[in-house]
């Protein structure tokens, strides 16, 4: 692997360790890391601030996408769960779920344009790439 995958890489995994019950960051960044076969200078890789590691900021980043598009949801501090048992976005597993290239794969009169605010938008546009990959 070139580096940390980006947050966007990171939303089907953070997806699949959600979906297999409540589960935290830690958690989630221990499976993720060993899935993507990062070393361990990859793992303990900081942000440009010093403050927090570039695979768990990413992390934090997926999830909290996922969760504006309605698609985990927390239990409590810190953990959280997939919202729904059958996740239509799983099958078949398309490479990324949140990709600007993919916007302009979905047809404009299903959609329209995507305002990026408001987690009924975000549910929107995920439901369309979900259906536009079946």
């Amino acid at each position: 692997m070139a580096g940390t995958p980006d947050y966007q890489s990171l939303m089907l995994p953070v997806l699949e360790v959600a979906a297999k019950g409540e589960t935290s960051v830690p958690l989630a960044e221990a499976y993720i890391a060993a899935r993507f076969g990062l070393s361990d200078a990859e793992r303990t890789e900081l942000l440009p601030s010093g403050r927090q590691r570039l695979l768990h900021n990413r992390i934090h980043w997926a999830k909290f996408y996922l969760t504006k598009a309605g698609f985990l949801e927390s239990s409590r501090r810190g953990r959280f769960f997939v919202k729904f048992c059958q996740c239509h976005c799983m099958h078949p597993r398309p490479p990324r779920i949140l990709d600007a290239t993919q916007q302009e794969e979905v047809p404009q009169h299903t959609m329209g344009p995507i305002p990026l605010t408001g987690s009924r938008n975000y549910s929107l546009f995920f439901r369309n790439i979900s259906a536009s990959r079946l």
